[in-house]
């Protein structure tokens, strides 16, 4: 009953400022929606799942709000955190004025399109939606179908936590939720905070002890990450690959027979071909974009990153965990972005725990420990390509999980001391970029 009050405070104070009565009705509706999914939709849900979603859902629409009435004036020139904002709401409108028979054509099978698909057909069908129900601020509406999906990914970790048996502390994702990139995420209207979304579906998909019909289940997750971005949907096959040799982890030739599989498959259908073509391709364009245009020729980035291999993956990597980095250029930048000056200090002291829980002989989850690997390749592989944390966050869900599977084998002792650590790293680094920049 409390959120009750909480939310109807916030959701009549959101349509105060955009003058928009509808903006209480639609809240609910998301509201409800989310309610719904993980009551219903979603095993291993209880009363502190959710709580952790009734409390997330408030900070990220109270976020939403601050920086929408902050940032933006006219959608079509402002944008909050990323332009790619402005490009994805002119192609809502786009899209979503075309007739009923025209949409699918117009957009899933448009070439304009093809890098997002999916994407495209959904701010499509969410633009048509919003203009049966004469909505005002087209670009908060759509802003507001972000929130509700950002707002749930922390409640599906915890539902997970549940299945596996991981006690955990509501605090903990309360935490999570304030201080990793989903905050930011959540109230940009791009296909960033969607893809991470999936991949936590496909995870519980993937752990999840019964469920019906379970691999075609995941085959429609795989072709809809693939659908929102299609590098990330041909990673994620590596996830059903994890799933399928656990299947049979009792018959250890089987886990070979199934690589053996899959590596003729790839030479057949050319698939390695097509990868590394993508990959290298996407290397040389952003590479191109952040020298050129993005970065000062004699940056100390672009040092490191011209580092031999496999320095600059590991440069690449640690250069987006650490990220906003340098800090206090994102302070100057706009006080709505404060709050994510913390992630640094947050992500580098849960993955130096979790990587930390590698060398240790105790008995792990063999299929969440797969996965962590697996992440852990694919911020690497993504953050070569491009060092944005925009890319690699869709699995950061997936981090925080192992790290609440493994949080326990070490002592407070050790957690502390290893926060100090991460505490002086991340001090020390900024204060060498700031050294740098000054006496540039």
């Amino acid at each position: 009953m409390k959120f009750f009050f909480f939310d109807i405070l916030l959701s009549f104070t959101l349509a105060v400022f955009f003058t928009d009565p509808r903006i209480v009705l639609l809240y609910f509706g998301f509201k409800a929606i989310g309610l719904f999914y993980l009551k219903y939709l979603f095993q291993g849900s209880d009363s502190k799942v959710i709580k952790i979603y009734n409390v997330v859902f408030l900070i990220f629409m109270s976020y939403l709000g601050l920086t929408h009435f902050v940032n933006i004036n006219d959608p079509l020139v402002d944008y909050f955190f990323h332009n790619d904002q402005i490009v994805f709401y002119e192609d809502a409108l786009r899209i979503g004025s075309l007739k009923w028979n025209q949409i699918i054509d117009g957009s899933i099978f448009n070439l304009r399109y093809s890098e997002y698909p999916l994407f495209s057909l959904f701010i499509g069908l969410l633009y048509k939606f919003g203009s049966f129900i004469i909505i005002t601020d087209f670009l908060l509406f759509f802003k507001m179908s972000i929130v509700l999906l950002a707002s749930l990914i922390p409640a599906m970790i915890a539902s997970i936590s549940n299945l596996l048996n991981i006690k955990y502390k509501t605090s903990s994702f309360i935490i999570f939720s304030l201080f990793s990139y989903i905050l930011i995420q959540s109230v940009v209207f791009t296909r960033d905070l969607p893809v991470a979304f999936f991949y936590t579906l496909l995870t519980y998909l993937i752990l999840v002890p019964r469920t019906k019909i379970r691999m075609i289940k995941i085959l429609i997750v795989i072709i809809i990450i693939t659908g929102l971005r299609i590098e990330q949907g041909l990673f994620s096959i590596l996830f059903l690959l994890i799933y399928l040799i656990s299947q049979h982890h009792a018959n250890k030739y089987f886990r070979y027979f199934m690589i053996l599989i899959t590596m003729l498959a790839a030479i057949y259908f050319r698939a390695y071909d097509f990868v590394i073509d993508i990959f290298f391709e996407a290397s040389d364009v952003f590479y191109n974009l952040t020298s050129t245009n993005a970065t000062n020729q004699n940056s100390l980035y672009l040092k490191l990153a011209a580092l031999p291999f496999p320095f600059n993956f590991i440069f690449a990597f640690f250069y987006t965990v650490i990220m906003p980095f340098p800090l206090f250029t994102w302070v100057k930048e706009d006080i709505t972005l404060l709050l994510s000056i913390t992630t640094p200090f947050y992500w580098i002291f849960i993955l130096s725990i979790s990587i930390s829980s590698l060398f240790l002989k105790q008995k792990k989850n063999t299929i969440l420990y797969s996965l962590f690997i697996t992440c852990l390749l694919f911020i690497m592989l993504s953050n070569y390509i491009e060092p944005t944390v925009r890319r690699s966050f869709s699995v950061y869900p997936i981090l925080f999980l192992h790290y609440l599977s493994v949080k326990n084998n070490f002592s407070s002792k050790f957690k502390k001391t290893n926060f100090y650590l991460c505490l002086i790293f991340i001090v020390s680094i900024n204060l060498l970029a700031y050294t740098y920049i000054v006496n540039k």
